[in-house]
């Protein structure tokens, strides 16, 4: 097995439902796999700025999905994401496109800074 085809078969790129609650008590659910290097660089080309806001809007609007594998935004939606929603809703969403990513650099640091490190002589 070459070094590809063993990262492959340790990473599951499944779909992973995600729950975030509104502020009504209800919970908008939606499911994601995990970003790719090509899906981060496409929604970073799409962006029209370098503002993270316009970049995690365009990954949300490329990644989101219903329980049938279907896209739940569109390009069309960016306008009413950006104005019509409470900010705090649409950055819980867009958070947690991340998240998994996050956690993983998080856990990374985390273990690099528990390290002891070797003494120079």
């Amino acid at each position: 097995m070459d070094a590809l085809e063993k990262l492959k078969a340790a990473c599951s790129m499944a779909a992973v439902k995600k729950e975030i609650p509104l502020p009504d008590g209800t919970t908008f659910d939606f499911f994601i796999t995990p970003m790719t290097l090509a899906e981060r660089s496409k929604a970073e080309a799409n962006a029209r700025s370098k503002d993270p806001t316009d970049f995690a809007l365009r990954l949300l609007i490329s990644k989101a999905k219903d329980e049938n594998n279907e896209l739940l935004f569109n390009v069309g939606h960016l306008p009413g994401l950006k104005n019509q929603l409470p900010a705090a809703v649409v950055e819980k969403i867009c958070l947690s496109l991340m998240g998994e990513e996050l956690e993983e650099v998080q856990e990374e640091t985390k273990l690099k800074s528990t390290r002891t490190k070797t003494k120079k002589r």
